[in-house]
């Protein structure tokens, strides 16, 4: 009988202090230094569409300079096979030692290591080196490039919405999947 009443007493307490602690609870969280989340900051255009529109600029200019600085950054680590069929890629920096495959004319890789007229490139899977005197580098390589080559998008996530213009609010013209 005594453990029930002790329990008793025990829940009446602990009851008794949320009620007490409610209050301070509630006006810790309505204070303005809180950030906002979920569905209802998106759905309120009053509030955050402005700050959402400045947030997709930035992003958009963001990856168009992450795009210009990828094409500078391979510019400069990029070569280009300058033969008529295929050129041979060997495992050591000497025509002596095993060849390993193949570049092809118009294909290229990116350079790893520069030795004694020799270049180590990595074009694809194929890892080995070439010699010098037979790739572009530099702008040529890069003038190579534009004229032949392609560029070539991974795209990491399910879906992509294809935009009429740059921008988060432009209209959709399709999805890639």
């Amino acid at each position: 009988m005594l453990k029930k009443k002790l329990i008793i007493i025990l829940l009446f307490l602990v009851i008794s202090l949320s009620f007490v602690l409610t209050p301070e609870i509630i006006a810790e969280a309505t204070e303005e230094t809180l950030m906002s989340a979920g569905i209802s900051t998106f759905l309120n255009p009053i509030n955050n569409n402005a700050t959402f529109e400045i947030i997709a600029e930035e992003e958009v200019l963001c990856i168009n300079r992450k795009f210009q600085l990828e094409q500078q950054r391979i510019g400069e680590e990029f070569a280009m096979a300058n033969v008529q069929k295929s050129l041979n890629i060997r495992s050591e920096p000497d025509e002596s030692s095993e060849r390993v495959g193949v570049l092809y004319k118009d294909n290229g890789g990116l350079i790893l290591e520069q030795a004694d007229g020799w270049i180590k490139i990595k074009s694809g899977d194929l890892i080995g080196w070439a010699k010098e005197e037979f790739l572009l580098t530099g702008e040529e390589a890069q003038a190579m490039a534009d004229d032949v080559g392609n560029w070539l998008a991974t795209i990491e996530t399910d879906v992509v919405r294809v935009r009429k213009e740059p921008g988060l609010f432009a209209d959709t013209l399709g999805y890639i999947a």
